[in-house]
């Protein structure tokens, strides 16, 4: 654990690599954490304040110790990132940000009621398709010239546009990112 507060130490330093970076590939080290999932994420600047990234992620979240509940998810996520300018000139995806996105989501979900830890107050299965959307803050920044470090958290809503199954999703949910990223910056 001490050496996740060394790294993230010394990400916040800006003085590591002042070569400009255009693009970044990287992961989300939460989602195989608590979604047993895969994610992956690219970014690309597209002028001096701005960048546009994509992350699609996979998985399957499963609960043995408290219900048979399992969810099998497929995730696309669109942002569009504005860095704050500060005292980087050059303003090559690091530093503070804020960000809109959109989400696509398909679930493949299974919910049996056994009366649990948490016991749920319904059971069945349903596979949805939802779209939804929000706002999100985070900071990244470069260690060892190319290793990108990335913080970011949002909240938002969405929406469940088809279900079919024996049970049904709600129409509005609350939803959030959450994230703790890493890759390299080219």
């Amino acid at each position: 654990m001490k050496y996740v507060y060394l790294l993230v130490f010394f990400a916040s330093f800006n003085g590591f690599a002042q070569e400009e970076k255009h693009f970044v590939v990287k992961t989300n080290g939460l989602i195989y954490l608590v979604k047993t999932g895969f994610n992956v994420s690219s970014e690309i600047k597209t002028n001096k304040n701005h960048s546009l990234n994509f992350t699609f992620e996979m998985g399957n979240d499963q609960y043995n110790y408290v219900t048979d509940n399992r969810n099998k998810f497929v995730a696309f996520v669109a942002e569009r990132r504005s860095y704050r300018k500060g005292n980087n000139a050059q303003n090559d995806l690091r530093g503070f940000f804020t960000s809109t996105y959109l989400k696509y989501r398909y679930n493949d979900k299974f919910l049996e009621d056994n009366g649990g830890f948490f016991p749920t107050n319904i059971s069945g299965k349903y596979k949805s398709h939802s779209l939804g959307g929000g706002f999100m803050v985070g900071y990244q920044n470069f260690v060892f010239k190319r290793v990108a470090v990335e913080g970011k958290i949002g909240l938002g809503l969405i929406f469940t546009i088809t279900s079919e199954g024996e049970t049904k999703p709600k129409f509005v949910q609350p939803d959030g990112i959450l994230g703790l990223s890493f890759g390299i910056g080219i």
